[in-house]
């Protein structure tokens, strides 16, 4: 009970009250007490003391209680942020360490209990208690989270829910659909049909549960759509629940089919593979392929290598932004080659946090430094500097990225860059007024659903028709009888005793109402939320959101609300005394004309 009641306050302060029970964490939790009992049975198996083997048991389960409670606390203060500095890649180490720690108190406390005198048994006694203990551990399911964000109310309607990678996994439609969605991408890759060089784009995005390298692959996409014209020879693998319906999974089979298609539509003597890899990355030079529950063969070196060899792909760029990325250098380097890496072999590399747009990487070279027209050796040149600039202003450790160029690719891609650079100066101006600053128009979806939230938290829609509704009591004010009063000619010489005056008051109505139509709510709400979607990224608008839905921020909007209806209410006033004044002044001026004008006759 104790276990358990540790793991559900500790999940509960992750994920918040909105969440739902599940028990599949259970194995996993409870673990422990068979496995305690049976270290005790063991150990005690010639003995038969009773009484030694309940405190055995009630020792054994003790420690796991309290590697338990060490883990959780280590896991909740990364998650903070307190020791990450200093603790990039913590778990194996911890792992380690506590199970070496409960083999040895273990093995110290049944030499005690049992009171073991030989040095021999005493020997045998750490071994036997330390493997039946510790083993276990390494083998345990770690995850024995009780309690989960609640995707289900998503699917209710529930604005705040949220929905698990491993739901999305859940969607039968997803396991027939993904599938026929690679074979889809494939097929919209074409060969170069001209005697140029031609560039090919894959991306890849490994990681699901964060959107930073999904972000970073559609970037990279859309800015080599137009700098390389790889539109129709490019395809990308995404692991995120927001692209699952539209663009395959990143797997190591989606990865093979990818590159087995572009090295048959290559031409091994002039075109070049760009591949552009993105996610988590362990010290053993593993790329992290990660969506959910599901269980993908990783990526490592030897892999890519063999991947790339057997297509028959000669000319390469391999950008790779991972942690410890640096070990892909030796294995993959070739004349043919050019190998740039976010980090060192021994290195891990930053930004690949929840609240981030791009990684450190990513943001240096690619957004920085490649989008404004530097050669890849350039841009590597110009964003290394500054991502040691930014890691050492936040206290980090050099990732120190690094780069290799091969002997022959420079020439290759020297080659590339000027026949692509007549078609890129005709495309110079569409780009600059896209502006490459939010080239990721293709979160535009994300981006109109943040914009659209942020708009109804405004409550534009009252606010709107508040002014509407302002806007036709002032129309009302000018009547047409008050027209008629002031200048009983306006109307062409009907009065308000012709029997025509019911249709000027017609539509003079119809004339008021339309006037005021330019404050619909729709229109007005419509109009805002495609501003707010093109003039801000994901996190600024996230962030805004997250404030404009706090006590101070609707505090805010409340009042900026009602001066801003103030402020229009005494514009309209305004506007009709100054309007009264300007058709007085015409009116006179109007008749001294023709006044005028009839003397001279």
């Amino acid at each position: 009970m104790i276990s358990v009641l540790i793991q559900l306050i500790a999940d509960v302060t992750q994920v918040g009250s909105r969440g739902q029970i599940v028990l599949y964490g259970m194995p996993g939790l409870l673990f422990y007490i068979p496995v305690s009992l049976l270290s005790a049975i063991i150990v005690l198996a010639r003995t038969q003391q009773a009484r030694q083997l309940s405190v055995l048991t009630m020792m054994f389960s003790g420690l796991y209680l309290i590697h338990q409670l060490c883990y959780l606390l280590a896991i909740e203060i990364y998650r903070l942020g307190l020791l990450r500095t200093y603790l990039p890649d913590w778990r194996p180490s911890f792992d380690l360490a506590m199970a070496l720690w409960i083999s040895l108190a273990a093995a110290i406390a049944t030499i005690r209990i049992v009171r073991v005198q030989q040095i021999i048994r005493r020997a045998l006694t750490v071994f036997v208690v330390g493997a039946l203990l510790s083993i276990p551990l390494f083998g345990m399911y770690k995850n024995a989270s009780l309690w989960i964000p609640d995707y289900r109310a998503d699917q209710d309607g529930d604005e705040g829910a949220v929905v698990s990678d491993y739901d999305i996994l859940n969607q039968e439609a997803i396991f027939y659909t993904q599938p026929s969605i690679l074979k889809q991408q494939l097929e919209r890759i074409q060969a170069s049909t001209d005697a140029d060089p031609q560039m090919f784009f894959i991306g890849v995005a490994g990681y699901a549960s964060q959107n930073v390298f999904m972000n970073e692959v559609k970037f990279v996409e859309q800015l080599f759509q137009q700098r390389f014209n790889t539109a129709n020879h490019s395809i990308r693998l995404i692991n995120n629940k927001l692209t699952v319906n539209e663009t395959s999974i990143a797997s190591l089979t989606a990865l093979q089919a990818a590159i087995d298609k572009v090295g048959t539509l290559m031409r091994s003597d002039r075109d070049v593979l760009f591949l552009y890899l993105t996610s988590h990355g362990s010290k053993t030079h593993e790329f992290s392929l990660e969506f959910g529950g599901m269980q993908f063969k990783q990526l490592n070196p030897q892999v890519l290598k063999t991947m790339l060899d057997q297509a028959g792909i000669k000319h390469r760029v391999i950008v790779i932004s991972a942690c410890y990325s640096g070990g892909y250098i030796e294995p993959l380097k070739n004349p043919n080659s050019l190998i740039i890496t976010s980090a060192a072999a021994d290195k891990t590399s930053f930004g690949c946090s929840n609240d981030a747009e791009y990684t450190y990487f990513g943001k240096a070279f690619f957004v920085d430094a490649l989008g404004s027209d530097l050669s890849f050796v350039e841009a590597f040149a110009v964003a290394k500097p500054a991502i040691d600039a930014r890691e050492k202003k936040e206290e980090y450790e050099p990732s120190h990225p690094q780069i290799f160029v091969g002997e022959e690719i420079q020439a290759k891609l020297d080659r590339l860059k000027k026949s692509t650079r007549t078609s890129q100066s005709t495309d110079k101006e569409e780009i600059g007024a896209r502006g490459l600053a939010f080239v990721d128009t293709v979160d535009r979806q994300r981006r109109q659903e943040l914009a659209q939230s942020l708009i109804d938290a405004f409550d534009n829609e009252a606010q709107s028709n508040a002014l509407h509704r302002l806007c036709l009591d002032e129309q009302a004010l000018t009547t047409a009888e008050k027209i008629y009063k002031d200048n009983p000619s306006y109307f062409g010489g009907i009065s308000p005793s012709s029997h025509s005056w019911p249709l000027v008051v017609s539509a003079l109505k119809t004339y008021q109402e339309q006037a005021c139509k330019t404050l619909d709510s729709r229109t007005f709400s419509a109009v805002l939320v495609d501003h707010y979607a093109n003039s801000h990224s994901v996190i600024e608008l996230e962030k805004m959101l997250k404030f404009y839905r706090s006590d101070l921020g609707r505090q805010s909007i409340n009042t900026n609300n009602a001066a801003y209806l103030k402020a229009n209410r005494m514009s309209y006033r305004i506007a009709t005394e100054n309007n009264a004044r300007a058709n007085e002044e015409f009116s006179r001026e109007i008749g001294r004309l023709i006044a005028d004008s009839n003397r001279k006759r």
